[in-house]
């Protein structure tokens, strides 16, 4: 099934907070859909895994250091 993402108003830029398995999930979808994404993380372990499987840099430390 085709999801057509041009009948939706979309964000510019979506902000995935977490990196832990769900967000994993989420990623995918959001790949899937060709909408660029912003993850920021608060632990360093899950974020550097995410990073890994993913190809997909992650703002490490939270919410209080993502200046994006």
């Amino acid at each position: 099934m085709q999801f057509n993402t041009k009948k939706f108003a979309l964000p510019m830029n979506l902000w995935l907070i977490g990196s832990g398995l769900m967000a994993l999930d989420y990623a995918k979808i959001i790949k899937a859909l060709n909408i660029e994404f912003t993850v920021i993380g608060r632990g360093i372990k899950s974020a550097q895994n995410f990073e890994k499987i993913t190809g997909t840099k992650v703002i490490k430390g939270g919410l209080s250091h993502a200046h994006v």
